[in-house]
């Protein structure tokens, strides 16, 4: 049996299910599909001859009228490792053939969130804990960006943190070329991804520390050209904490609502940055203003002031299943007949250094590259089943996309002020947040 040992530097806390567990922490059963997946795709990207034939033989023994060279480097990966017996049994499923046991220390209890009671009143207008129908007291959390506890939750159903000091993962294998393709792997997987729920926003954050005894530093080379890059300084006041880890992802929750739903802050506006570019890059505007007008939910100013023609524009960074519009108690349900979800195309990586947290944004458009386009969503009122449709028809260039988001920072020096509602500094003093384009 061959192993080797990789110990993970967690730089932010995991969103997990079972958070209350002892050991709770990355699932095995979520990083080793992926792990396959991320060695089967850079498998086919960059074969060797040797692997090439290995890999036309497997597939032709599994059907002769497939194209070897048609198939995409995840598949051509599957059929090379095939060929090379590194499958679990006879290779019918793509799971490549070793073992992973990944254990941590204890959760730190500094990184928890708080829960907070659902008050209401009952008949005789005593204010008690609201509960559901069997009688369960209900709670709440908040959190920026997390969306599991938004609204009323039985307290076995609110997710929590995960966060572990020391973390370590086994991986085993009777196949020692396999274990060698994972050594070399393993640190620009974990770099290149997070894990667990919202993983996109940047929780479950990780680097490689150590494989075996030899120690690893963080290495920018793994990331992409012209990968934008968030930084900026903050200071830990003693141990890791729960509010340390709220002014990070208040920083990416202002980034991110510049970017796609624009802020409506309480004296402070800024026009989504996405509308502006569709209109400007393609011509096009974004589906709110027809929703409204369509559906009757609230009287729009200088409406049809925008000649271009209205598409879906917000699934480009990411599907929602539905719109809520809270002030006319209205939600508009959001259908389409082969696609249930779009992962957000921009991914969060951040990694702490010390007083320095730099937030890399990870382009991870697969969900786009399969989608035939043009194609059409369907949007319903849930109240009277009354329902249009939008189309999403163009392609966007997501490192186009940042890149412009960038140069928008010019008149700033290319820095911004992360802010909450009330309009505060989240960083607090007069911290900013500085943007770079490696």
């Amino acid at each position: 049996m061959h192993k080797i040992e990789v110990a993970l530097k967690q730089h932010t806390p995991l969103i997990h299910f079972q958070h209350d567990q002892e050991g709770a922490t990355l699932r095995a059963t979520e990083v080793k599909p992926n792990l396959d997946r991320f060695i089967l795709t850079k498998l086919g990207k960059s074969p060797t001859s040797d692997q090439v034939s290995i890999g036309h033989k497997a597939l032709k023994e599994y059907d002769r009228n497939l194209n070897f060279d048609e198939l995409t480097p995840y598949e051509k990966g599957k059929f090379i490792a095939k060929g090379l017996d590194w499958l679990i049994g006879k290779g019918e499923q793509p799971a490549l053939d070793y073992k992973m046991k990944i254990t941590s220390d204890s959760n730190d209890d500094n990184i928890k969130m708080r829960k907070e009671i659902k008050w209401v009143k009952d008949k005789q207008g005593n204010r008690v804990q609201d509960c559901d129908n069997n009688g369960n007291l209900l709670y709440k959390t908040t959190f920026p960006l997390v969306l599991a506890n938004i609204g009323k939750k039985k307290e076995s159903e609110i997710v929590d943190f995960s966060f572990s000091n020391e973390i370590k993962i086994l991986f085993s294998s009777f196949i020692v070329e396999l274990i060698n393709v994972i050594e070399k792997a393993i640190y620009e997987f974990v770099i290149l991804n997070n894990f667990g729920n919202r993983c996109s926003k940047g929780f479950g954050s990780f680097t490689v520390e150590k494989i075996n005894d030899t120690p690893f530093e963080l290495d920018e080379q793994y990331f992409e050209e012209n990968t934008f890059i968030l930084e900026f300084e903050l200071k830990k006041s003693g141990n890791l904490n729960l509010s340390y880890f709220e002014k990070i992802f208040g920083v990416i929750d202002y980034f991110w609502r510049r970017l796609k739903p624009g802020i409506n802050y309480r004296g402070n506006y800024i026009k989504s940055y996405l509308y502006k570019y569709i209109n400007q890059k393609y011509q096009k505007t974004w589906e709110k203003q027809k929703i409204k007008e369509y559906f009757c939910i609230e009287k729009t100013k200088n409406q049809n002031n925008n000649p271009n023609p209205p598409i879906f524009a917000r699934a480009l960074l990411g599907l929602p299943d539905k719109f809520e519009f809270k002030n006319q108690t209205v939600t508009i349900k959001i259908t389409h007949p082969d696609i249930e979800r779009i992962m957000a195309p921009i991914h969060f990586k951040p990694i702490i250094d010390g007083d320095k947290v730099t937030i890399y944004l990870l382009i991870k458009n697969e969900h786009f590259e399969n989608l035939k386009l043009p194609t059409n969503f369907t949007f319903t009122n849930t109240k009277d089943e009354n329902f249009m449709t939008l189309p999403l028809d163009i392609e966007m260039d997501y490192y186009d996309f940042l890149k412009e988001y960038y140069n928008e920072f010019k008149s700033e020096n290319f820095e911004f002020t992360p802010i909450n509602y009330s309009g505060d500094n989240i960083l607090g003093n007069n911290n900013k947040v500085k943007l770079y384009i490696i």
